[in-house]
């Protein structure tokens, strides 16, 4: 399997003195192949500086199943070497899965080699872990590389948040609204799984997103 979702670990946030909030934390791992050529990339050379933008397939490394898109930026850092073909380039990149995101950061200094996991949303909210990256197949001349990346990081439960609008509210702290403040009055959704904090009356036909009349 190429996406595994394996354990659940606990933890406990707490703020100042009083306040804990539970942390459940999933533990997932992803086995990926990274496909790009002339027509999912732009690299305008690999000078100091220069800079490329991909959004390259992700394939599932054991069925080659397409599974989402990687999309991002690399900057050369350092001039790749035209005798041994070694480079350093620092890359941001993210990627795009039909239920969630996982956001990836770090250097590259030939293969293999490892990045970090800085972020994620959806299935992947809150990712942190460790992306581990080899190459497969590379031809420098004409921009078409395969990489493998080998993922392993923690994931907290999905968050949704409700929209906001300028004027409509503020979001509530800790699922309440503050008595006594400029938006004292907590106005919920149709459905009472989003809430909002105002300083009058509820909308008298709340729809999918809270709303303050």
């Amino acid at each position: 399997m190429a996406s595994k979702v394996l354990f659940l670990v606990a933890a406990v946030l707490c703020i100042g003195t009083a306040q804990c909030i539970s942390l459940d934390y999933t533990l997932v791992r992803k086995e990926l192949v990274e496909v790009s050529n002339s027509t999912t990339q732009v690299i305008p050379g690999f000078n100091f500086g220069d800079q490329s933008y991909f959004r390259n397939i992700l394939q599932d490394i054991h069925t080659r199943e397409v599974v989402g898109a990687s999309i991002g930026i690399c900057v050369e850092s350092v001039a790749a070497n035209p005798v041994t073909f070694d480079y350093e380039l620092w890359c941001s990149f993210t990627f795009i899965f039909a239920d969630g995101t996982v956001a990836l950061q770090g250097k590259f200094v030939n293969t293999p080699g490892d990045v970090a996991i800085v972020g994620g949303t959806g299935a992947y909210t809150g990712a942190t872990g460790i992306g581990h990256f080899n190459t497969i197949a590379a031809n420098l001349a004409t921009g078409e590389f395969t990489f493998g990346y080998n993922l392993q990081f923690y994931v907290l439960p999905k968050i949704t948040l409700p929209d906001l609008s300028l004027g409509n509210g503020v979001p509530p702290v800790n699922g309440v609204c503050t008595p006594g403040s400029a938006y004292p009055n907590q106005c919920f959704n149709a459905d009472g799984s989003a809430s909002i904090c105002c300083s009058g009356q509820c909308s008298a036909q709340p729809g999918s997103s809270p709303a303050c009349a």
